[in-house]
């Protein structure tokens, strides 16, 4: 019998997939759904989830590019557990988030030690994290407002 355990990956990679359709339903509400096939969410190749359209010479324009890290572990709640998204290689567009599932007791000064300028996403009125079982109450939500506040003749209850 194997001792390794997937268990946190999975997690992982099912909240940066529920991270992608949050900031894609938000931002579906920010243009007209007229526009809406000029977009797209993009995953796992300009970092974790990105959202961008094509501009008129055909190329790929980055709205904004996400980091998404579910790290429940020790010092998970402090800034110097992600150097690598705040000062290493990240592809940037200008808009560029960290999403993280605890929230950062130290991010300020926030231009400390972050050298690619990452925000942390605003998931509410000063809230900047979200864990693993909240994420679904803020999709939720977005799909309610897209909905016209008819979310529950849309999904089983």
């Amino acid at each position: 019998m194997c001792n390794r355990n997937a268990t946190a990956t999975w997690s992982g990679f099912s909240h940066q997939c529920q991270v992608g359709i949050l900031v894609s339903l938000r931002h579906m509400r920010s243009i007209p759904e007229s526009d809406y096939d000029q977009y797209f969410l993009e995953y796992e190749t300009r970092e974790d989830v990105a959202i961008y359209k094509f501009n008129a010479n055909g190329v790929k324009e980055y709205i904004s590019v996400h980091q998404v890290k579910a790290y429940y572990s020790q010092n998970s709640n402090h800034k110097s557990k992600y150097t690598n998204v705040l000062s290493g290689i990240f592809e940037t567009c200008a808009n560029d988030y960290l999403h993280t599932v605890l929230d950062i007791i130290d991010w300020e000064p926030a231009a400390n030690n972050n050298s690619n300028n990452i925000k942390r996403y605003p998931y509410a009125n000063n809230v900047f994290h979200c864990n693993t079982t909240d994420i679904e109450n803020y999709i939720k939500t977005e799909l309610e407002l897209l909905l016209d506040h008819n979310l529950g003749q849309w999904i089983c209850k």
